[in-house]
């Protein structure tokens, strides 16, 4: 059994309707999924008569306003199907077929994922967002996979890189079988550098994954979100676009998050051979669009030129040169 769990904000019912029929046009047996629809207490319900008449099972959940992690956690603790699938309510499947393919897509494997398209252009499946990806249940619990209900932006991230990093197990298309459809409206959409000066959610999403997996003994990995930490904040702060708004607050506050985070986790960081962290900076500058101008031997003195760290100077000093391997 597949659940489709679909999180609603404050799009207008007809946009939950269409989503709805949208399924009714799919030729995949009505008996193989159900939908939740989870309302997130914004002032937009759902009324029932909008959720009837169709051939397949909808549940209606509704939560206090708590954002789209909360949500997303709320559907997930609703629904009891073997897998679950994340979507948006005015987000749609590319044909009538596609519905099909995914549950026969759901054979056993822990993640299941195909290609999407965001408008027009076309996205990889290891797209680090929830479109066109489901979730064997029994995975998640058992790895304690859940999102955060503090973060409010970066929640699939934070979210996905433990689905893809604790597991082999993957059936993977690269057929674009489902559609993003982004809201011009929407705020992270509508604000201009919004990546930018929500970094602080990113800090935190990072920040308490490493903290995650070091409580859990798996120094490997939470000395990776430790380096994730460190260079996409290190690449950010380097970026026009920062320059641009580091007066605004939310800015400002992201500097005292890392700072608070670099205090607690640089150690781990600073740990890993050089070579290891050199190729994890390559990685993460690889992921701006136009990277800035900020060598890997800068974030040494970056980091001594925030307050409040408190940390060594033998910590901040870029590692000599060495022929470690990287791991």
């Amino acid at each position: 059994m597949l659940d489709i769990l679909v999180s609603h904000y404050d799009e207008p019912v007809a946009t939950v309707a269409a989503f709805l029929s949208m399924l009714d046009a799919q030729d995949a047996d009505p008996s193989s999924f159900r939908v939740y629809v989870g309302n997130d207490g914004h002032d937009v319900p759902v009324p029932q008569e909008a959720l009837t008449g169709h051939a397949y099972d909808v549940r209606y959940v509704e939560t206090h306003h708590g954002g789209v992690s909360h949500v997303r956690n709320a559907l997930i603790d609703a629904s009891d199907g073997e897998y679950l699938m994340l979507c948006d309510v005015d987000d749609r499947l590319m044909d009538g077929s596609c519905l099909s393919r995914y549950v026969a897509m759901c054979d056993g494997s822990d993640v299941v994922m195909s290609a999407f398209a965001k408008g027009d252009e076309p996205m990889p499946p290891n797209t680090l967002l929830v479109h066109g990806k489901a979730f064997r249940r029994r995975y998640l619990e058992d790895n304690g996979i859940r999102f955060d209900d503090d973060l409010t932006r970066c929640s699939d991230g934070y979210f996905l890189v433990q689905t893809t990093l604790l597991t082999r197990s993957v059936n993977r298309t690269d057929d674009v079988l489902y559609v993003w459809v982004q809201r011009d409206g929407s705020v992270c959409h509508s604000e201009p550098d919004f990546v930018t000066v929500n970094l602080w959610h990113r800090i935190e999403a990072n920040g308490r994954l490493a903290e995650r997996y070091a409580g859990m003994g798996m120094g490997h990995l939470s000395r990776m979100f430790a380096a994730r930490l460190v260079h996409q904040s290190y690449l950010t702060m380097h970026t026009d676009a920062w320059e641009r708004h580091a007066d605004d607050f939310r800015c400002r506050f992201a500097v005292r998050c890392l700072s608070w985070w670099l205090g607690r986790l640089y150690d781990g960081y600073a740990s890993l051979p050089e070579g290891a962290r050199r190729y994890r900076f390559e990685v993460a500058t690889r992921a701006f669009p136009d990277p800035p101008d900020a060598p890997f031997e800068g974030i040494g003195p970056w980091a001594r030129s925030l307050s409040g760290i408190g940390l060594s100077e033998a910590l901040l000093l870029p590692a000599a040169p060495s022929r470690e391997s990287v791991v």
